[in-house]
């Protein structure tokens, strides 16, 4: 955890918040539960020990350490909400096989993160947001948010929780960055629109030669295979939409290479047509 520069101080509210309960808002928020730590919980199995971890502590995250899914959810919680976090990153356990399993068994879900609060699961990144957004999660973690903690404070306005982050270096993404996961509902769907650009346009290419859309239609194409090649979704415009439509589902997180590779092959094919038919045009 980052430690805070002595003498420092920031307003809430127009009140100067006292130093021990800044340092106890940035430095000790989140507890990452080692394998040490595990051992320490009740419990005759990694199973066991799992489940009292969740059920003793209020609020657990369990995912992996370098995920920015996993690294966006402790930042919400205990970065912008306040919440005392306890967390497990499971590529930091020998036994991290073992822990995903009972997640999956315990959730019927293979998604990172998962976020339990008083022992019932929430959901994963997209879900803590959604519920974030409606106002369902603040009454959730009624009596466990920074508000409570410093009662001189009558009003808590947006910039009181904007304090600078928490467990997130590693989830500041360059422009050009595959991700190491992606949601496998956009990528799908994301497919299913390029397919039907791609068909539409060979159907302008040879039914409709003289308007010329069906050329510009996989110029376009190859430009959003590029940058999902380079970025993921982040500066696709296919890919955009495709989060937009489907934001109401629930993500299903896969592995981000295999997805990047196919994705390198819409970029060849689309090439290779783009090449075809402006040829083709200079020929006629």
């Amino acid at each position: 955890h980052r430690t805070p520069m002595s003498g420092s101080s920031c307003s809430l509210s127009g009140c100067i918040v006292p130093q021990d309960v800044e340092d106890q808002c940035r430095g000790s928020l989140i507890t990452v539960i080692n394998e040490e730590m595990l051992e320490e919980y009740p419990g005759d199995s990694i199973p066991a020990k799992l489940n009292t971890v969740i059920e003793r502590e209020n609020v657990v995250i369990i995912g992996w350490s370098h995920c920015p899914y996993c690294l966006d959810v402790r930042e919400t919680l205990a970065n912008e909400l306040g919440i005392r976090v306890h967390v497990i990153e499971t590529d930091q356990h020998a036994a991290s096989s073992e822990i995903q399993e009972a997640v999956h068994l315990k959730t019927n879900s293979k998604r990172m993160p998962h976020c339990f609060i008083k022992g019932q699961t929430i959901g994963g990144c997209d879900d803590v947001r959604t519920l974030q957004a409606s106002g369902q999660l603040e009454t959730m973690l009624s009596g466990m948010m920074r508000k409570q903690q410093v009662p001189e404070m009558n009003k808590l306005d947006d910039t009181s929780v904007k304090l600078p982050p928490i467990e997130r270096g590693n989830a500041v993404m360059p422009l050009f960055w595959f991700p190491p996961t992606v949601n496998h509902v956009v990528v799908r769907l994301s497919g299913r629109i390029s397919c039907i650009l791609a068909i539409t346009s060979v159907v302008f290419v040879y039914a409709f030669p003289a308007l010329q859309w069906g050329q510009w239609i996989a110029a376009f194409l190859l430009g959003d295979f590029f940058l999902r090649v380079l970025s993921g979704a982040s500066l696709s415009l296919i890919a955009q939409l495709a989060v937009l439509l489907t934001a109401t589902k629930p993500p299903d997180l896969r592995p981000g290479p295999p997805k990047q590779f196919a994705s390198a092959c819409g970029l060849l094919f689309s090439l290779l047509a783009t090449i075809l038919y402006f040829t083709s045009m200079k020929i006629a």
